[in-house]
C-alpha cells in the first residue's frame, strides 16, 4: 500500500471525527477539528492547505480536501502538527470522556497508520499513557476536593425540625421530625460563630438571634448600657443587680467571644465584632 501524506492526514482527521462524534457528538466533532486547525496554522502554515468543505459531513464523515503541496512537507513538521491536533483534541473532549480516545484511534484504522504514525514521530502510546496519568491526578484532586466538601455534621438545618435548651446547661438539642436527638450544640461556640459572621457576610434569622440574645441577657444588657448608653460600669452594675463577681465573670465571657479586648491590665474595650453585635441586634 502506497501511503501518500494526503492518505495519512485524511485518516487521522476523519479517524478524530468519528470517535469524537461518539463520545460526544457530531456538531462537537464538526467545530472542536475547524477550530483546532484555525488555531494550529499559526505554527504549522501547511495546515491552511487542509480543507473542510464548508463544514458540511459527507456518509457521516469529514469531506477532507487537500493540495498537492502536502506531500513536500517534512516528515518531522507533519509528525508534530498531527501529534498536536491529537492532544488538542483529546483536551477538549475532556478527561473522562477522552481516557480512551486513543485506544478507539488505534481501533478505526489500519495497523499501516500506525506504523507510519510512529515512523513520522507520533506515539500513540506515550499520549494515551500520558492521558491515563493525567486523568489518575485529576481524579485523585477531585476525590480529595470532595473529602473537603462533605459534611461532616450528617446534617443540615433543613433536618432540624426542633430544639430544646435547659435552664443551666451550656448545650442546645436538636431534634429531627420524628423526635429523635440529632446533636448537642455548645451554646456559647454557636453564638460565637454567629457573632463573628455579623460583617454582613452571612445572615441568620431575627427570631434566632432573639432566642439565642435571651440566654445572654446579663452580658447584652450590660454591654449596651455601657457603649450604647454610654453608663459607666459601676452605674450598669447597679441597675442590673449584678454582684462583681458575676460582672467580673461577664468580661471574661465576652472577652472569650471576641465582642471585648483587652487594651492593657486595667482597660477593656468594645471590639468591631461586638460594635457589629449591637448594631445588628439594635435593628431587629
Amino acid at each position: 500500500m502506497n501511503l501518500t501524506k494526503e492518505i495519512l492526514i485524511t485518516t487521522i482527521l476523519k479517524s478524530l471525527y468519528n470517535v469524537t462524534s461518539r463520545r460526544k457528538s457530531s456538531k462537537f466533532a464538526e467545530e472542536t477539528i475547524h477550530e483546532a486547525l484555525s488555531e494550529l496554522k499559526q505554527e504549522y502554515d501547511f495546515l491552511s492547505n487542509v480543507k473542510i468543505e464548508n463544514r458540511t459531513l459527507i456518509d457521516e464523515e469529514f469531506d477532507v480536501n487537500l493540495t498537492s503541496d502536502i506531500e513536500n512537507i517534512p516528515k518531522a513538521k507533519l509528525g508534530g502538527a498531527i501529534e498536536t491536533l491529537i492532544r488538542v483534541i483529546c483536551n477538549e473532549i475532556g478527561k473522562d470522556t477522552g481516557l480512551y480516545f486513543i485506544t478507539e484511534m488505534k481501533q478505526s484504522f489500519n495497523p499501516l497508520i500506525y506504523d507510519h504514525l510512529k515512523d513520522i514521530g507520533v506515539d500513540l502510546n506515550k499520549i494515551q499513557i500520558e492521558q491515563q496519568i493525567v486523568y489518575k491526578k485529576l481524579k485523585k484532586i477531585t476525590d480529595e476536593e470532595s473529602k473537603l466538601n462533605e459534611n461532616k455534621l450528617g446534617y443540615t438545618w433543613g433536618s432540624v425540625a426542633n430544639w430544646e435548651h435547659k435552664q443551666g446547661s451550656k448545650y442546645v438539642t436538636l431534634y429531627d421530625t420524628g423526635g429523635q436527638v440529632i446533636d448537642q450544640i455548645d451554646l456559647e461556640n454557636a453564638i460565637k460563630t454567629y457573632i463573628e459572621k455579623l460583617s454582613g457576610v452571612s445572615e441568620t434569622d431575627p427570631a434566632e438571634l432573639q432566642n439565642l440574645i435571651k440566654k445572654y441577657e446579663k452580658e447584652y444588657s450590660l454591654l449596651k448600657l455601657i457603649y450604647e448608653e454610654n453608663m459607666d460600669l459601676e452605674t450598669a452594675q447597679r441597675i442590673l443587680k449584678l454582684s462583681d463577681e458575676e460582672v467580673q465573670k461577664i468580661i471574661i465571657k465576652l472577652i472569650d467571644m471576641q465582642i471585648l479586648k483587652t487594651e492593657s491590665d486595667e482597660t477593656v474595650t468594645i471590639t468591631e465584632v461586638g460594635k457589629n453585635f449591637l448594631k445588628k441586634e439594635g435593628r431587629n
